[in-house]
Order: C-alpha cells, then structure tokens, then sequence
C-alpha cells in the first residue's frame, strides 16, 4: 500500500546525507569541473572582440542552512578588471541557477544564443578539504549546445587563494596576449540577470490524476565517465569518490520506489523526455537545484519580494504533513513531474523543496500521496 511507503528507508537517506553533505554532493556533477576541462596559458584569441558572459559561483556561508555568500559583491571586483581589458561582459548570471537542471540550461543557452554569447567567463569561489577558500577564473567558448560546456574543450584558467591576486594574474594574462580588440563599448557596471521561467507549455499547480494508470520515469543519478580525466591524480580521486555516492543514490533511489503502487521505472540521466516518451512512459520525474527563489522563478511562481523564506511541506514521518521554513536564497532541491510528450509541467499544490535531495524526495512523495489518490 502507498500509505505503508518505507519511511525508514528514506530515513537513513537522512544518515546517509550526514556522511554526503561533508564530501562531495550530487549537484556536484553539474559543475563544469568535472567536464575536465583542458586548461593551457593560452587566452581564448577573440576575448577582445566578442560577447562574453560571467557565471558566478561562491561558497557557502553558512553550510548547515545551505546559503551562499552574495555572488554579486565578486562580480563587482571582477567586472572593473575585465572593463579595462576591453572585455565585453554583457551579462552576469547565478552559475547555481544555469546548471540546475537540463531545463534550467537549455533556457539559458538559448538565451546567450540570442545575444550572440562566444565566451563564458566562470568565476568560481570554492573550499578546499582543509577549509581554505581558493578562486578559479576560467574562460572557455560557449558550445551553443544546452549544456553550454562540452567534455574536455579548451580552456584557460587562472587559480589563487586570493580573489584580487587571481584578478591581477588574469590581467597580466590577457594583457601579454596582445590580443586583437574590437570590443569599444564596454560598459562600466556589470548588468545583472535572474532566473527565467523555463515553462514550455501549460503549468499545473497539481500532481496528474493519470499516474494512476500512465508509466512514471524516475531519472537516475548520471556517473562521470573516468576516462575522460586528463591524468591528474587529484582529479581522479574527487571523480572516483563523487561516482561512489552517485552509485549508493541511485540504489537508495531505487529502494525509496519500491513501495511506490503504479507503473514507473527508472531511466538514465542523459534520456530526453522524448526518450522517455518513446520508450513507452508518460510522465518523467524531474529535480531541480538551486536557490528557492529562483526555483520559483523557474517554475513560474509569483514572487514576493518581500518574502525571506519560505514555508516547505515535509513528512516528519508521523504520517502527516509538517512545516519547515526554509531562507528563501538557500539552495534547495525540488521535484516536480513533466509530461513526456506534450512538456507540461505539474509542480503539485504545496511547495516541498528542501536542502537535500533525499529530503526534497520524501516530501514529494508525501505530497503527491495527499493529493492523488494512487490506491484507486
């Protein structure tokens, strides 16, 4: 019976995401890192004459709430050096909001599509094992594709532990690149671009009655392909430990279905919702990472700005729905379903995000059991 869902199954997702949230994350695969990238000293030839776009990514500051520090104070710094280079940045987005989910790409892409985008400048503030902060600032061409970053590109990059230190190498950089510049109308402040809603068709603040009868798709967790590391031995390691966890999440997403009382299956990660329409489901179970306001943003919610959190659905494991508040610029994660054929998408009448994707997992369910009767 679905009301017999194995809570403690998902409980010890809970424990489980103790031991996760200290080493790597499953969002951890969307990050452009683990594309192993090739870096060399050489700058990108058309830095000066072309369109760029910053992607900015910062550390937590607080990691038990999940919110990060203001990714706009580093775009600020960062944007007076790439002025005077002539560096044509045109635009300053979230990286967190750009790889959230496929959806969450391929919206974007199409975006810098548009604006005629050949270089994405990603600015990235991350934490060591020890704790120690360290800035990457990488310069590689926009592929045009959704996932905006191809497998093993080109790239130059430029690393310190100091931001202002890995600006002044950066410049020294393109500065010795003597590179060609066409680029005459910069302009002076950085400009700033939230999330968009990615909604192709028609949004239903509801789960579909048809689950009852129509085959859900459940996405598993894509590993990284080892083969593509280009030899270095720090990297194989972190690749080697985050493809651990991705495997024991895909197993424990497995078991947290198996109670589950309607058709469904599980399909790789790469499956396009044409995939999975061909290969005989109807719906396909998405999930979504990224701060909840833009989330909302996403999924086209209506935004009040002068919310500071919001109140998630959860499932205490009594039974019964309970109540969370979580900041509203956390990263959390959500689920949300999709037609397969026809892209509309069915976000459910509560919100029910939460800060893992376990949790996020086990308040989906719950709600999707209070909304849509799955025992008729």
């Amino acid at each position: 019976m679905f009301k017999e869902f194995s809570w403690n199954v998902l409980f010890v997702l809970l424990l489980f995401n103790a031991r996760l949230y200290a080493q790597v994350k499953v969002s951890d695969v969307n990050h452009p890192d683990y594309k192993f990238l090739k870096y060399s000293s050489q700058v990108p030839e058309d830095l000066l004459s072309t369109r760029s776009a910053v992607l900015i990514s910062t550390s937590f500051e607080d990691e038990r709430s999940n919110v990060k520090k203001d990714w706009k104070v580093l775009s600020e710094e960062g944007h007076n050096v790439f002025y005077r280079l002539g560096v044509d940045a045109v635009a300053y987005y979230n990286f967190d909001d750009f790889f959230a989910n496929e959806s969450a790409s391929a919206s974007f892409s199409s975006l810098l599509k548009k604006r005629n985008i050949k270089n994405l400048i990603l600015i990235l503030e991350r934490k060591r094992d020890s704790g120690e902060n360290y800035y990457e600032i990488i310069v590689t061409t926009f592929n045009g594709k959704p996932d905006l970053i191809g497998y093993g590109q080109d790239a130059f990059k430029i690393l310190n532990s100091n931001y202002s230190d890995a600006l002044r190498y950066f410049f020294n950089e393109v500065y010795r690149a003597e590179l060609k510049r066409s680029n005459h109308l910069v302009i002076d402040v950085p400009e700033y671009f939230s999330g968009v809603s990615f909604i192709p068709r028609n949004r239903f603040e509801e789960y579909p009655s048809d689950l009852r009868v129509d085959k859900l798709a459940i996405r598993l967790f894509d590993t990284l392909d080892l083969s593509k590391i280009n030899g270095d031995e720090e990297e194989i390691k972190r690749a080697e430990k985050l493809n651990q966890v991705l495997r024991e999440s895909n197993e424990e997403l497995k078991e947290a279905f198996k109670n589950y009382p309607r058709e469904y299956g599980f399909i790789p990660a790469t499956f396009t919702s044409r995939d999975a329409w061909e290969t005989g489901y109807t719906y396909v179970l998405n999930r979504i990472y990224t701060s909840g306001e833009s989330i909302k943003l996403l999924l086209g919610y209506d935004l009040n700005p002068a919310e500071t959190g919001y109140i998630s659905s959860i499932d205490d494991g009594s039974g019964e729905l309970g109540l969370k508040t979580i900041p509203s610029n956390a990263l959390v994660h959500k689920y949300y379903i999709q037609h397969a054929n026809n892209k509309d998408i069915f976000i459910g009448e509560r919100w029910d995000s939460d800060y893992t994707w376990e949790n996020a997992l086990r308040n989906f369910l719950a709600t999707l059991r209070k909304e849509v009767d799955l025992e008729k």
